[in-house]
């Protein structure tokens, strides 16, 4: 009778207060600019190519309306870049990519009234590969594709802030969730390089980035 009490007293204790999710899978797109050291390049005009960015998130602490959360996401800083201005045939793209992978740490606000998380982000993250593209009258599909991933700063750190408005379906937790992030390591590695033709250097720049998600919470 004691057990039959205790799994009575689970139950509507499990129903009235359900258990809180704690993990947080988001899936969507974003969109990168570089910011370049020398100002002049800043102006050349880049393509809009969003690129899939994917994450997931767990809450490993909480108090009061504040919330604490660390995750894992996959993303992708790019640029690209009409070259017919420069010559080249119409549709020539030159193109920049960056693939990482972070561990973002974050300190959410529930603002109860208007079921909106805000929060600040931090991010650090490493670089998977970088690849760049550039139109060329010399090779047989008229691009040159180099592998650039040495040439990088292989750890990168951001800071963002966002917002996450949620709402409940068929009792289910899904969200919008929208974040801005600032880079404050140079990407490239400064020194000369050399590839089969010349030696060069890069252009010091940083990355930005928005986001904007699909989340959903179990």
């Amino acid at each position: 009778m004691k057990v039959l009490s205790v799994l009575v007293v689970l139950f509507i204790t499990s129903t009235v207060f359900p258990q809180e999710k704690l993990f947080q899978a988001e899936v969507g797109l974003n969109r990168s600019w570089f910011d370049f050291k020398i100002t002049d390049l800043n102006e050349i005009k880049t393509e809009f190519r969003p690129q899939i960015t994917a994450g997931l998130y767990y809450k490993f602490a909480s108090f009061d309306n504040f919330s604490f959360k660390a995750g894992l996401r996959y993303y992708n800083l790019s640029r690209y870049i009409d070259m017919s201005p420069f010559g080249y045939g119409n549709g020539s793209l030159a193109t920049f990519d960056n693939y990482l992978v972070s561990v973002p740490l974050q300190i959410n606000y529930n603002i109860d009234f208007i079921n909106t998380y805000a929060f600040l982000n931090v991010e650090p993250s490493y670089v998977l590969s970088s690849k760049t593209k550039l139109p060329s009258f010399s090779t047989a599909f008229g691009l040159e594709s180099r592998d650039v991933t040495k040439e990088m700063n292989r750890f990168q750190f951001a800071v963002g802030v966002g917002l996450e408005y949620v709402v409940n379906i068929l009792q289910q937790k899904f969200g919008i969730k929208t974040i801005y992030n600032y880079g404050l390591t140079p990407v490239p590695k400064k020194g000369e390089f050399t590839n089969s033709s010349r030696t060069y250097e890069w252009v010091e720049f940083k990355t930005s980035e928005l986001n904007l998600l699909i989340t959903y919470y179990f």
